[in-house]
């Protein structure tokens, strides 16, 4: 996993009241902390160390939250150089439309998170549907990471100033594989 969107949540976090703060921090063992604070964003870190973040949060604030700090991290992360980039290449070369972004996104999956499955996005008029599978849902917590994958669906199209809605059609917990809805 690309080291921006640990560094990401744990801006998140900071945000966050203290109470909660303090209680997700306390769930986080110091080297994590310590290892994001020394990374560079574009760097990878294990998916141990990032789900050890995601799952923290996911513990103290609850499922519907932790969407939310995601959908917050990945609209931060939209402006910041790993995604910038990326961002105005699909707009000047490909138009910037939400599901020319999925599609996009799909395509570059493997150069933003290793080893956590293939993404896949089929554009039909305004809804995109979003297929994760093999994702290796018995080394890592699988809803935490659908709810974190349904915040970054909401949070990527953030500089398109549209809204969008997205639902989880399917989860198999066992095979790693989840299908979101995407509407705009």
């Amino acid at each position: 996993m690309r080291s921006a969107f640990g560094d990401g949540l744990l801006q998140q976090v900071e945000a966050l009241e203290p109470a909660e703060r303090t209680a997700i921090l306390e769930l986080i063992p110091e080297e994590t902390v310590a290892h994001y604070r020394r990374v560079m964003p574009v760097g990878w870190t294990s998916m141990q160390l990032h789900m050890e973040v995601s799952d923290a949060i996911r513990a103290v604030v609850g499922s519907q939250r932790n969407v939310e700090v995601w959908h917050r991290t990945m609209a931060a992360l939209t402006s910041r150089p790993l995604l910038s980039g990326f961002l105005r290449h699909v707009g000047t070369r490909l138009g910037m439309s939400p599901g020319t972004m999925y599609q996009q996104t799909a395509r570059l999956w493997q150069h933003l998170c290793r080893n956590v499955g293939d993404l896949s996005a089929e554009v039909v008029g305004s809804h995109t549907t979003v297929e994760l599978v093999e994702f290796p849902a018995s080394e890592h917590s699988f809803p935490c990471f659908v709810e974190g994958l349904h915040g970054c669906l909401l949070g990527l199209v953030t500089p398109f100033d549209v809204s969008v809605e997205v639902r989880v059609d399917a989860v198999d917990l066992q095979a790693g594989a989840v299908s979101y809805d995407v509407a705009w």
